[in-house]
């Protein structure tokens, strides 16, 4: 065999292997999109000087609901902390995670990761009681479980109200929301791991 021949049957092999591992071997074990992309909607708990809670209405599914938004973009927790303080023209003190859950949901690969931080409410922005909106309101803790009908919400809020310098974790399946909530058993609720110390 010539040096031109062997040459290129060297060139042939090292492109036949690079073949082969490019599309078939490395997506084995390199990451796709759905393993690599993980939703994060961190919860605020603002508690007023009195222990009530703050919660916000959601008109679709007509409940309550501990405020919370998506984390997306270059932004930071205390970003998104200040943005629901401005939406609900609150002032606040005292930021701090107080927990971290993931909700998994049945046939979805991601499960949602959501933090919770707790804030203690000192002032309103503007001197005025939530812009005037019934869309926001304080909440007794023991009121909780009749206007949320988040099982896992309710579960959490209750724990952190309890413990609040303990940082909390766990997992839940939960999942039958409908729009309007009009029976809040057709919820599915699961406890994929109870409820344990972080700190």
């Amino acid at each position: 065999m010539t040096n031109v021949k062997r040459a290129s049957t060297i060139r042939n092999a090292i492109g036949f292997f690079l073949f082969f591992f490019n599309f078939l071997i490395s997506p084995a074990f390199g990451q796709t999109k759905a393993d690599s992309i993980t939703v994060t909607a961190p919860k605020f708990l603002i508690r007023n000087q009195k222990g009530q809670i703050l919660l916000v209405f959601d008109t679709n599914r007509q409940s309550w609901e501990v405020p919370g938004t998506q984390y997306a973009g270059p932004i930071t927790f205390q970003n998104l902390a200040d943005s629901i303080a401005k939406e609900f023209g609150v002032k606040y003190k005292n930021f701090k995670l107080a927990g971290l859950f993931t909700y998994h949901y049945p046939n979805r690969y991601r499960p949602i990761v959501r933090p919770y931080f707790s804030m203690t409410f000192t002032g309103f922005a503007d001197g005025k009681d939530f812009r005037k909106t019934s869309r926001v309101q304080w909440f007794e803790p023991e009121k909780i479980e009749q206007v949320v009908f988040y099982p896992g919400s309710v579960m959490i809020v209750k724990k952190i109200v309890s413990e609040p310098k303990t940082v909390w974790a766990g997992a839940f399946e939960e999942y039958g929301y409908t729009n309007p909530m009009v029976d809040p058993k057709l919820v599915k609720f699961r406890i994929v791991e109870p409820l344990y110390k972080l700190k």
